[in-house]
């Protein structure tokens, strides 16, 4: 019952971000539009930003907690570029409010989870220290972040398709270029 009052909560707060600023939305308006009161809701959320970072949390954890060992990274990119269509009008109300910060650091975690992964795996069985690595999923993270942002706000260009194709191409042939590099530096540096 608990998941479910959880849940409730959580997709009505997305539709009715999806439908209005994040500055528009208050608690009081989120109850009475679920069917629950305040006091069930400060029993979940400490206040509208928890109840934002729960959301995307749940949505993050929902596309990457998946087992990607047999999965391209192409559909692999393909999943997390739906999640942020799928949320794309609330994430943009969120963004251009209050909430900022908090998308930032969405996206921020999206790209550490998700490029971490991927270069962990295309690391496997090389000698690479663990700092370096650290380096080169930053590198990725960081730059799959400033896309994903820019992307967002100006969508209109590119339409999905080609904008994972590119993206995945992109990734793809240079992830193992910049792990070969960091492993020749390592051995360089006596640091494998």
């Amino acid at each position: 019952m608990v998941q479910y009052t959880k849940r409730a909560i959580e997709d009505t707060f997305l539709r009715m971000v999806t439908e209005q600023s994040l500055d528009r939305i208050t608690v009081k308006d989120l109850v009475t539009e679920c069917g629950v009161n305040r006091n069930t809701f400060y029993y979940h959320y400490t206040d509208i930003y928890d109840l934002i970072e729960k959301t995307f949390l749940r949505e993050k954890d929902r596309v990457l907690g998946q087992d990607y060992t047999n999965v391209s990274y192409r559909d692999a990119l393909e999943e997390v570029i739906d999640l942020l269509l799928n949320n794309r009008q609330a994430i943009g109300n969120i963004y251009f409010s209050k909430g900022k910060e908090i998308i930032e650091r969405y996206l921020k975690e999206l790209g550490d989870e998700f490029c971490g992964g991927y270069i962990r795996a295309r690391a496997a069985g090389r000698k690479i220290d663990d700092q370096i690595l650290y380096l080169v999923t930053a590198c990725y993270s960081e730059a799959f972040r400033g896309i994903m942002e820019r992307w967002l706000a100006e969508y209109d260009g590119m339409k999905k398709d080609g904008f994972v194709e590119a993206l995945s191409r992109l990734t793809e042939s240079t992830v193992d270029i910049a792990l070969n590099e960091m492993e020749k530096l390592g051995q360089e540096m006596g640091i494998v």
